[in-house]
């Protein structure tokens, strides 16, 4: 294996804060074995104002996108920006960039192939991506911890740059020009054969003053991005009447993007540490806000399963009464915040006021043989530890209303059907489900159990399991209508 050359210590990093500063770069293969995608995104704004890269720069972070390099641009486009991103990120950015009404247009392109010209020798895409389950260990190392900071070239930084999985991205002259040249096809024309070789081709071979060439292919607002510095801007005019000769005789029309900021913020990184989310999971982030996919990012993968099953098994209860207690489980375990479930909690309160409600007006109404009062304190409570003299109006407690309820069942008074028609045929399991936390709640005794953490699965199931009760007796008592006829 041949020395790797020793970068300099600005390029150890992989971003630089200059257009024209040295860093590492990747390799688009590697980008690729990580499932992510090379997307440029061309804006015009509203109103121009250059501190519109600080702003890109927080939708990014909250699209979990953390390699991009955002140019203000010259001309009648204010902003090209450059991302490296999965596609669920690339999802997320798209829907905060449709939100900023500082956006007159904006249009997009996605690399399909890219070729670094400036990469002496480099593999293609395909040999690399062949190569990285070998240097898996090499590369998350370098992308999680950024080996071979403050200038000291590392073995694993050695290995990946002479393996060409790395590469370092020359200096230039602070006097240098950065653009890219936009080739489209002219409408109603088709693709040549060989057109993508033969782009390549001319800007490989071809000497028209452009140093550091890149060339992409793809889908979206060109068919062909090309990147390049030149020296001067004579000699952008020289490069592209060059180019515009080659495009003509392609059906390519060129459009030239000039870069007007020298400080623009260019980064390469790969987030190896991210697994985009299954439909259960994108769909539970969907439902609770994008603030959430970091939280959701964390999860481990066992994790991941029982949120995303949780949310799948019980997401019907979206769209009802039952629905803010719903989302709390969700965002009290991804913010480990057991307040907030606590005070979300308090529902099991107003459970219990409902069913007492349910019971009484189901004993008034049901109840068969004779005076319900007299028939519920003196048969329904005999024999189950209740005292004749308790009133169940002011008195008795859930349990109390639980147990007389059966009791009545059993001596023929009520029907069973009267009650499960309402709270259905498994209430007793469902509310007996709910006693643990419910005491634990009600006690203060809420921190013996870990119902952020571990225990959460089982409190979900257990709550939810009360929620069609819960939404049954809401619509049945709306309006605080204590006198709620029975079916």
């Amino acid at each position: 294996m041949t020395q790797a050359p020793t970068p300099t210590n600005d390029s150890q990093q992989f971003k630089a804060s200059s257009i024209h500063a040295s860093r590492l770069v990747w390799h688009p293969g590697v980008h690729a074995w990580y499932n992510e995608h090379c997307y440029y995104f061309l804006l015009r704004l509203r109103d121009p104002d250059l501190e519109i890269v600080h702003a890109l720069t927080g939708l990014l972070a909250k699209s979990q996108i953390s390699s991009f390099c955002t140019y203000a641009l010259y001309g009648y486009y204010d902003i090209l920006l450059r991302t490296w991103a999965t596609v669920q990120k690339r999802a997320r950015f798209v829907r905060l960039l449709e939100e900023q009404r500082l956006i007159e247009r904006v249009h997009e392109f996605q690399a399909i192939s890219i070729n670094y010209l400036w990469m002496n020798g480099a593999p293609s895409a395909q040999d690399v991506q062949g190569q990285c389950p070998r240097f898996r260990g090499d590369i998350e190392s370098v992308a999680s911890e950024l080996v071979g900071h403050n200038g000291k070239q590392s073995p694993v930084l050695d290995r990946l740059i002479s393996e060409k999985l790395l590469h370092l991205k020359p200096h230039r002259e602070q006097t240098s020009i950065k653009f890219y040249v936009a080739l489209s096809r002219v409408p109603g024309a088709m693709e040549h054969p060989y057109e993508t070789e033969e782009i390549t081709t001319f800007f490989s071979s071809t000497d028209i003053g452009l140093r550091d060439i890149s060339v992409y292919c793809g889908i979206g607002f060109a068919n062909y991005l090309v990147k390049a510095f030149v020296e001067s801007y004579s000699d952008v005019l020289t490069a592209m009447k060059a180019i515009v000769a080659k495009g003509r005789r392609l059906n390519l029309r060129p459009m030239t993007l000039l870069i007007a900021n020298n400080d623009a913020p260019e980064s390469d990184y790969i987030d190896v540490n991210w697994h985009e989310f299954p439909t259960q999971l994108l769909q539970l982030e969907m439902t609770l806000g994008m603030r959430y996919a970091p939280m959701i990012a964390k999860l481990t993968e066992e994790e991941r399963q029982a949120v995303g099953n949780l949310y799948h098994q019980h997401s019907h209860l979206l769209g009802t009464p039952f629905e803010p207690i719903f989302r709390a489980l969700f965002t009290a375990r991804l913010d480990q915040d057991e307040l907030q479930l606590q005070e979300k909690l308090s529902f099991m309160v107003r459970l219990e006021g409902l069913l007492r409600k349910f019971f009484i007006n189901a004993w008034q109404q049901k109840i068969s043989g004779g005076d319900w009062f007299q028939i519920v304190t003196q048969e329904g409570a005999a024999g189950v530890n209740l005292s004749p003299d308790k009133n169940p109006v002011r008195e008795y407690t859930l349990g109390d209303f639980v147990t007389v309820t059966d009791k009545l069942i059993a001596l023929g008074h009520l029907r069973r059907e009267d009650i499960e028609h309402t709270l259905q045929s498994n209430w007793r399991k469902r509310l007996d489900a709910i006693r643990e936390p419910r005491n634990a709640f009600a006690h203060g005794k809420f921190d013996e159990k870990q119902y952020v953490g571990k225990d959460w699965p089982s409190l979900v199931e257990a709550i939810c399991g009360v929620a069609p009760i819960y939404n049954t007796l809401v619509q049945m008592y709306a309006g605080n209508d204590s006198n709620g006829k029975l079916s």
